[in-house]
């Protein structure tokens, strides 16, 4: 099986809410749309939870090319950035492990964000759609403490 992934992750705040969004598609050209939104979280997490995800969803064996307007995530995964940030290294190391286990071959794509690239402009209003349906969760939470 072959798929092709993008990713992408948002912060409003940083640290704040952020979300993360994955969109994934198959070789048939089917796609599914995986996101959540996290409280306290950074950029940088939201970008490698994003990956994190979709490499969960696919399955063994599979050819893979993640496209990330992060440079962290790229450099991070082809190993030319040290991993210094404990958070984003648990992440990270998952990453790699997920990819032994599951037999995946990972190419890493960067892209231009906000350049044009249809599924990474996707992903990138998915991740902030999903933060502001949070911020409205907790705007309500809070009025009904009030009450």
């Amino acid at each position: 099986m072959q798929y092709r992934i993008w990713t992408d992750g948002a912060c409003s705040g940083n640290p704040g809410i952020g979300a993360w969004a994955s969109i994934i598609v198959d070789e048939q050209g089917d796609d599914v749309r995986l996101g959540q939104a996290e409280d306290h979280t950074t950029n940088n997490l939201m970008e490698l939870r994003a990956v994190e995800r979709a490499l969960e969803f696919v399955d063994t064996n599979a050819r893979v090319v993640v496209y990330t307007d992060s440079n962290l995530v790229v450099q991070w995964m082809i190993g030319t950035y040290e991993r210094k940030n404990a958070q984003c290294a648990v992440i990270s190391n998952h990453i790699d492990q997920l990819i032994a286990t599951k037999g995946l071959q990972v190419e890493w794509v960067h892209v231009p964000g906000h350049g044009g690239d249809e599924r990474n402009e996707q992903a990138d209003r998915f991740a902030k759609s999903l933060i502001r349906l949070r911020k409205r969760e907790l705007a309500q939470e809070m009025m009904q403490r009030q009450r």
